[in-house]
Parts: structure tokens; C-alpha cells; sequence
């Protein structure tokens, strides 16, 4: 197959390309993509009979959770357009561009920043309170998983472009960062879990113990496994290519939540892809005399729109503001963190001060040789709660990133006449993607970092530029390096990258209240009286002057 991929280098530099676009470039080509292309798109012309329709499909949603547990929603690309990242099949899709020898179209956000849209988030709230019992995506952006919807109940049939699996014990992991390759084919990275498992053999080996073919941690084989590489299992990428069959456990559960719950609803698809397309269909087919309902939110007409129970011509996002509305439900808040990896090294001795160095990189924290898309920039200071906290800016230790940090190894051999095979450069580097620096201590922050009681290492990070959050800080207390002289202290951190609350696009109308009947007022003679504090002074004249 001709498939189009970035390389290998590309990945570590974090070089895949913007939304949707990205992950299509990396298919195999195919003039014909099957189905029909840039059908126009519709709105529902009465906002009336728009409120009226989300009014019917939020009683279906709350019949769905008393009859049968809940929905199953199936949901295609039109649920992440609102966020910026094209769509395939309307009228300024990637395939319609393509189709007409156009321009692609350009994505406002990146995959790997990509925040959630409401549509996203309200599935996660329906889901908490039992009104979807099942959720089945053909979108690979993961924004389904990022959002917080549990993978359990998911079933993302044509992968996710950050996902990759352990090809022997099946183990899947969630990067932060999208994969360089489409297909299944091999990443570069290998499982923890095996490598884990295999280590933890060879030292029963080396002790002359026995290992127990029954342990239940024992990774299982699998047809795919490598025989040069029996002892470490390679992981494989997960997002499908045209003629990849869809995954077997994730397929068989959509079909059967789709034939036990009694109402579909399709968002944002256009259903032109078999055979996830034909999965909502389940739910409508007569089974033991019952039938169930489908609805389908799309802007586009579908080949299954004669089957489904009403169509709703909106956007996704308007529509489930709308029903959260109704069910008296509030969109979550989304919030994004992020982990970062921390690596420090102190070199060098108190009697020499010119080698007295400390080197400090920041990288992934699934790895050293893998990029970190949503970062831009580290810097770092030296705090011990005394004079260290007094000085000025430019103490402030700059982290360099892969591309500075090359330019300034290669300038630096051009001026010194810097010989391969005899030198080397000066500071050292560990290399990759991450950001890191060698930086020379003053005779009072190399004594701060050996006494380590109250010295602290504080980090400041510039993120990139489709995060909401674009600066972020963090400590990192040295106790916790255990710095040791020419050893390497590794630490991880989290830090919030992204935080998004969402605003109900189309209010629609304010839902009727009964009209509470107001108390009379009270008369100005009942006030006097109840005002009126009692007498007896008054009261004994009132009485003299009647006896009179």
C-alpha cells in the first residue's frame, strides 16, 4: 500500500500536522473515498419547531434510561467542527477538498490541544447520570477519552490517532502526543508491562529460581509477536487504515448495546461508512415485536434518514445544550493536566569550581525520546527561602529546546575547532526532544543544593499555543532529587495545561413557570395595629374619658 506518514524524525520533533488533516495525509491514497461528497448543509428554518424537536428528543432520552438503561450515541466528526478541526464529507471537508483538487482545509487547532466541545462534555455528564449507557465514535482525535468518558464504555471503531497497544499482552496506552504512523504498524516504542515482566524473570534466573508459567501477571502471546524481540513486546499504533478490519471486541459491543437499548441517536455522522453505519440500524429492526427509536442530528442529509424516527437539522453543540437544558443538567467544566518529566544531574567537586556544574532537562513523561507538543518553553531558579530568593532575573536558567540546542553545539565546534573522534562539547547534553541546560553554581547555590533541607527548585513553563493555560510553574523540592554527584535524579509532575467552561450557544426559550399567587397586602388600619405598642397609661384614659 502507497501510504503517506510523517517520519520518524518528524514525530520526535512533534512535527504532525494540524487537526483532522494530519491523520487523513497519513492514509494510503485513494482517489475514490467512497460515498457522496460536499452535499449541502441544512439548518431548521422555524427555531420553533427546532425547541419543539429537542422538547421530543429529551422525553425519548428520559424513556431510553426508564426502559432500557439508557442510550447508545453514536458520533462522527461533526461533533468536533465547532472546535476547529474539518470535517471529511461537507461542503469544505478534507475528502471534498481533495476530491476537487482543492486546497486543504486548515485546522484552527492542533490534535494534540485540541479542547473538548460542548458536545463532548455534556455526553460525560449524561453518561454520570445514567442517561447514555454506551458510546460509539468513528472520530480518532481522542477528545472522547480526554474529555473523561470512561473507556469501558466506548468503542472508538476506527482508533485513535494516540493510542498505541502492547502486540503481545494487549495493554493500551494514552499518549499526549499523536502517533507518526496509521495501520498498526510499529511505533519504536516497547510495553512497560512486558518489559517489567521480563526483567522481573531474568532476575529469578539469576537467582535460580524457577519461573511459574501460570503467574496470571504473565503477558499472553499473541500471532503478531516477534521472535528477535521475545523478551520486550513492541507496541503498535491504533488508528485503521482503508482496508484494516475494525477492532473485533470494540465492534461486537456496539452491536449488541445498539440492539438492547430502544433509542440511537447519531450526531454529527454522515453514516456513509460501512460497517459502523450500519450499527444505529440495530436499534430500529424489529426484535420480539419491539422497536426501538433512531434519531439523527446532522447538518447533512444521510443515506439512513428514511429509517430514523425524527431528523433534526442543527448544530450538535445546540442541540445537547438545548437537552441539558431540559433535563436540568449542567455542561461540566473541562480541565486539562499534563505530566512532565524532570531530570537532574550535580557534577562536579567543591575545589573545583569551573566543573561545578548542574544539568536540568524537562521532556515527556511516557519518555525521553518522545516530544512534548503542548510545551514551549522551560526556565528555572534556584530558591532556598533566603538571599537566593533576592536576585535578580537573570537568574533565571533558561532550558533550551531540541532545535537551539543543536545550533549551539554545532556553532560551538565551529569556534573551537571541535574534533569528533577527541572532544566533546561543553556542557554535555543528554539529547532528544526534551528542554535542558548545563548550568555553572555559584559557591552559594552549589551549598544550597548540598544542604537540600529548604532549597528548592522552582520550574516556569510556557505552553503552547492551543492550550487555554499559557504559563504553568511547579517545585521541586531537592529532597526529592536525592541529588548524588555524577547520577541522574528523575521526578514527574503534573501540571494544568487547559480549563474551558462552556456557554449555552442558543439559549432558546426560557422554559414556562407557574405563576405563584402573591399574599394581599396588608390594610393601613391592620398595620396601625399591629405597629401599635400596648399602654396602660392610654389605656386607663380612654376608659375615664368614656365614663364621662
Amino acid at each position: 500500500r502507497r501510504r503517506r506518514h510523517a517520519t520518524r524524525g518528524d514525530a520526535r520533533r512533534g512535527g504532525t500536522m494540524a487537526g483532522s488533516i494530519g491523520y487523513a495525509e497519513r492514509l494510503s491514497w485513494r482517489d475514490d473515498v467512497g460515498g457522496t461528497l460536499g452535499t449541502p448543509e441544512f439548518e431548521e428554518a422555524d427555531d420553533a419547531e427546532l425547541q419543539r424537536k429537542i422538547d421530543a428528543l429529551a422525553e425519548l432520552i428520559r424513556e431510553s434510561r426508564a426502559k432500557s438503561g439508557g442510550m447508545v450515541v453514536h458520533t462522527g466528526a461533526g461533533i468536533s467542527t465547532s472546535i476547529g478541526i474539518p470535517d471529511f464529507r461537507g461542503p469544505n471537508g478534507v475528502w471534498t477538498a481533495q476530491k476537487r483538487g482543492a486546497p486543504m482545509p486548515e485546522a484552527k487547532c492542533t490534535l494534540d490541544t485540541a479542547v473538548p466541545s460542548l458536545t463532548h462534555m455534556a455526553l460525560v455528564e449524561l453518561r454520570k447520570h445514567g442517561y447514555v449507557r454506551y458510546l460509539v465514535s468513528c472520530n480518532v482525535d481522542c477528545l472522547h477519552l480526554r474529555s473523561g468518558f470512561p473507556r469501558e464504555d466506548l468503542a472508538e471503531l476506527h482508533g485513535n490517532c494516540f493510542a498505541e497497544r502492547c502486540e503481545r499482552c494487549a495493554k493500551e496506552y494514552i499518549r499526549d502526543f499523536e502517533m507518526s504512523t496509521v495501520g498498526f504498524e510499529y511505533t519504536g516504542r516497547t510495553c512497560d508491562k512486558c518489559g517489567a515482566f521480563a526483567e522481573e524473570q531474568k532476575n529469578k534466573r539469576k537467582r535460580g529460581c524457577s519461573s511459574d508459567s501460570r503467574d496470571s501477571f504473565a503477558p499472553r502471546r499473541s500471532s503478531r509477536a516477534s521472535a528477535s524481540r521475545s523478551q520486550v513486546a513492541r507496541l503498535r499504533d491504533q488508528v485503521l487504515d482503508w482496508d484494516d478490519a475494525l477492532p473485533p471486541d470494540e465492534l461486537r459491543s456496539a452491536e449488541k448495546h445498539s440492539r438492547e437499548t430502544c433509542l440511537s441517536l447519531v450526531l454529527g455522522s454522515s453514516l456513509q461508512i460501512t460497517p459502523s453505519c450500519d450499527i444505529p440500524l440495530l436499534t430500529v429492526r424489529k426484535r420480539k415485536g419491539k422497536r426501538g427509536k433512531l434519531v439523527i442530528v446532522n447538518l447533512q442529509e444521510t443515506p439512513k434518514d428514511r429509517m430514523a424516527t425524527m431528523l433534526v437539522r442543527a448544530k450538535t453543540d445546540v442541540v445537547m445544550a438545548g437537552v441539558m437544558r431540559r433535563l436540568g443538567l449542567t455542561v461540566p467544566e473541562y480541565v486539562r493536566y499534563d505530566r512532565v518529566a524532570v531530570g537532574a544531574r550535580l557534577s562536579g567537586t567543591p575545589a573545583d569550581p569551573e566543573r561545578r556544574t548542574f544539568a536540568v532537562r524537562v521532556g515527556s513523561s511516557h519518555g525521553w525520546d518522545n516530544p512534548v507538543p503542548w510545551l514551549e518553553g522551560v526556565s528555572f531558579t534556584i530558591c532556598d527561602g533566603g538571599g537566593l530568593e533576592n536576585r535578580p532575573q537573570s537568574r533565571f536558567f533558561p532550558l533550551l529546546d531540541a532545535r537551539t540546542r543543536d545550533a549551539l553545539i554545532a556553532d560551538s565546534r565551529m569556534a573551537d575547532g571541535y574534533d569528533d573522534e577527541r572532544d566533546e562539547p561543553e556542557p554535555r547534553f543528554f539529547g532528544g526532544p526534551c528542554f535542558e541546560n548545563a548550568t555553572r553554581l555559584s559557591d552559594e547555590e552549589w551549598n544550597a543544593l548540598l544542604e537540600r533541607k529548604t532549597t528548592r527548585a522552582r520550574f516556569f513553563l510556557t505552553l503552547a499555543e492551543g492550550c487555554t493555560e499559557r504559563r504553568a510553574w511547579f517545585e521541586v523540592p531537592m529532597e526529592d532529587l536525592e541529588l548524588e554527584t555524577g547520577h541522574e535524579s528523575l521526578t514527574t509532575h503534573s501540571v494544568m495545561t487547559s480549563r474551558r467552561r462552556y456557554e449555552d450557544p442558543d439559549p432558546g426559550p426560557a422554559p414556562a413557570r407557574r405563576a405563584e399567587k402573591k399574599a394581599p397586602l396588608p390594610r393601613m388600619e391592620d398595620k396601625k395595629q399591629k405597629n401599635e405598642a400596648p399602654d396602660p397609661v392610654a389605656a386607663r384614659i380612654r376608659a375615664a374619658i368614656a365614663m364621662r
